[in-house]
């Protein structure tokens, strides 16, 4: 709950600020969980991870098919493009990703929220068969035709209900039979799942029960790659005789993260296992820790757990023709090729750090947005992101450092609004007759100082937004002309001021000698 007098003796700035906090803590917030940053996405239970989270993460483009499934939300690219300068030193790129690894549930995950992730029980094909034709038998030699609908329904579960106990099975006192299975052989051979047993979970013992699949759980692992590293300036022959070799290091990272998760205490004890659990097993928390202590003694096998992915990261140099030395470089971390369904081939909390000299690297222009002096400084960008945006850390031990970002963000100029003491705007105080309009007089005066100071101090044009001589010329004339406006805007304000202050001098003059007037020569 907000405390009621925290914006008390706040500024309206420090309360713009405050506002602008709070957004952004909301919106970083938004980000890391749909991304699956931090805590909120070290295990994901029940689901892939690339079908519980929203962002931050890339899939493959093609399937094991070889069919090409890229599209707006199925991202396998991410990156960003940039102009590098003829300079001496080196560009560095750093990859930061994580996976996901299959894992064993614990009966307390297992458990958790009404044992949401435990399967639906469910008969094998020889016990539903039976069942159904005991039911069958039963209805029809117990329940005489005509009987109407609802009462039909009832006494059906009934016999569902006595005929489950007689096989073994372990039925709760709330559960809400369906009248039995009455799937047909169609049905169950095209996988149709079997009617719902409402508040309660059957137990049906191993001999009568199909088998199951151990639940998901997934645990994230960070991925180390290596550095690379491009010396400057571009040789595009050089850098693509670089970037071949270190294609083979993100794969070599990402199986390296695997194997040693697996051979860890945590991997020996809680790698998923290709087994199917019997019924039995999900009965109680107990049962299914049993069931856990019994499979650890079979060593978990990486060929399950470790998925082929076709991971690379794409440097393509592009000679700019109007600029001799300049490239326009494409820097991305692909993910090509689907490894696998039982495993995760997405590749997770991307991000790519480039670092490099700053006189290396050059500005990028917004060419679609309009110049003005009003966005001078605004109109360039370090670079632009592939697939989402870019983050200017700024210099960083004297080399500019770029990061990739999923949530890109714009920054525009900010309007502050200005502040008159002199001149009151409480609407109490407006409205007090002992107020005098002659405080609107420091309106022309402020403004007349803001423009003064808007033409002294303003920066027609920012390093690296340089236009063209007629464009520069057009800019100098929109500003003077602003000026004019702002000129003449200044002037029909005074005028209304001086007016406002005689018509209230005149009033007062008027009232006052109305209230000497004797009252004997009028009425009231």
């Amino acid at each position: 709950m907000a405390e009621p007098g925290a914006l008390d003796g706040m500024q309206g700035d420090e309360r713009q600020e405050l506002k602008e906090a709070v957004c952004d803590a909301v919106l970083e917030r938004t980000r890391r969980v749909v991304s699956g940053e931090g805590t909120y996405g070290a295990i994901i239970l029940g689901e892939k991870p690339s079908r519980v989270l929203s962002s931050g993460f890339i899939l493959p483009r093609l399937n094991e098919d070889g069919d090409d499934e890229s599209s707006d939300i199925k991202i396998a690219a991410h990156g960003m493009d940039l102009r590098v300068r003829r300079a001496e030193g080196v560009l560095r790129v750093q990859i930061q990703m994580s996976v996901y690894v299959r894992a064993l549930p614990s009966a307390a995950e297992l458990f958790a929220r009404d044992g949401r992730l435990i399967p639906r029980a469910d008969f094998n094909d020889n016990a539903r068969q039976l069942a159904k034709s005991r039911i069958d038998a039963r209805a029809t030699a117990e329940i005489p035709q005509g009987t109407p609908s609802a009462e039909r329904a009832a006494r059906r579960a009934a016999i569902s209900r006595e005929v489950y106990i007689g096989m073994g099975v372990g039925v709760p006192v709330a559960a809400q039979l369906p009248g039995g299975d009455d799937r047909d052989g169609e049905a169950v051979g095209d996988g149709v799942p079997p009617p719902s047993v409402l508040d309660g979970r059957l137990r049906i013992p191993d001999g009568l029960s199909r088998r199951y699949d151990i639940p998901q759980k997934w645990i994230r692992l960070a991925v180390e790659a290596p550095l690379l590293e491009l010396p400057l300036p571009c040789d595009p022959a050089e850098w693509e005789r670089l970037a071949a070799e270190y294609k083979g290091n993100p794969q070599r990272a990402v199986r390296a993260a695997f194997m040693a998760w697996i051979a860890s205490p945590a991997g020996q004890a809680d790698a998923w296992r290709r087994l199917h659990p019997p019924s039995e097993a999900f009965w109680t928390p107990e049962a299914w820790e049993r069931y856990l202590a019994g499979i650890r003694n079979i060593p978990p096998d990486p060929t399950d757990l470790v998925p082929d992915l076709d991971v690379q990261l794409l440097v393509q140099p592009l000679a700019d023709p109007l600029d001799p030395g300049v490239f326009s470089v494409r820097i991305a971390l692909e993910n090509l090729r689907q490894a696998g369904r039982e495993t995760e081939s997405g590749l997770f909390a991307v991000a790519l750090t480039v670092e490099l000299p700053n006189e290396a690297l050059g500005p990028m222009r917004l060419e679609r947005v309009r110049r003005s002096y009003h966005l001078a400084g605004f109109m360039t960008i370090p670079a632009i992101g592939v697939n989402g945006g870019v983050i200017d850390l700024g210099l960083v031990e004297g080399q500019r450092v770029l990061r990739t970002s999923w949530m890109p963000r714009y920054g525009l100029p900010r309007a502050e609004a200005s502040e008159i003491e002199a001149v009151l705007t409480a609407y109490g105080d407006l409205a007090l007759e002992t107020t005098g309009l002659e405080l609107l007089r420091a309106l022309p005066e402020a403004m007349r100082d803001w423009i003064g100071a808007v033409e002294r101090e303003t920066q027609l044009f920012a390093p690296g937004e340089e236009g063209s001589p007629a464009d520069e010329i057009a800019q100098r004339n929109r500003f003077q002309d602003d000026l004019n406006a702002w000129r003449a805007e200044m002037g029909r304000v005074s005028k209304g001021v001086e007016l406002l202050c005689r018509s209230q001098a005149a009033w007062r003059t008027m009232r006052l000698r109305l209230l000497e007037y004797p009252i004997a020569h009028g009425s009231c």
